[in-house]
């Protein structure tokens, strides 16, 4: 029914309802819906192919053209290519998915009553 259809669309976010504890009107952040965050998903997997096929396309006119023009390499293309492709996009995503995971783990971690505990006891 019409709950079902509300749950389907709030995602994996609870709504509460706008009011706080006193009853005055809060502004609640807007949720990103299910079918918001597919679309989001499908333009990134969209724009990641469309790059990796023009960097193929711009490597393949490298190694073409590489007879007609001296300053042209393409093995050089192809090594820079593959070194992004294999090492510097894992090494981003991977290194900063890594520093991200960590503030959160020291946000965690290191706030709220435990950290104010401490500073009662040293006082």
């Amino acid at each position: 029914g019409e709950e079902e259809d509300i749950a389907g669309e709030q995602g994996a976010m609870m709504m509460r309802d706008g009011n706080d504890d006193d009853g005055r009107d809060i502004d609640l952040p807007e949720v990103m819906t299910r079918d918001r965050s597919l679309g989001v998903l499908l333009v990134a997997a969209f724009w990641i192919c469309f790059l990796l096929a023009a960097s193929i396309f711009v490597a393949t006119r490298i190694a073409i053209v590489e007879d007609y023009y001296v300053d042209e390499d393409g093995r050089t293309a192809w090594i820079v290519f593959w070194s992004f492709v294999g090492g510097g996009v894992p090494l981003v995503s991977f290194g900063g998915n890594f520093v991200r995971w960590k503030v959160y783990e020291r946000w965690i971690l290191m706030s709220g009553k435990k950290l104010r505990s401490k500073k009662m006891r040293r006082g």
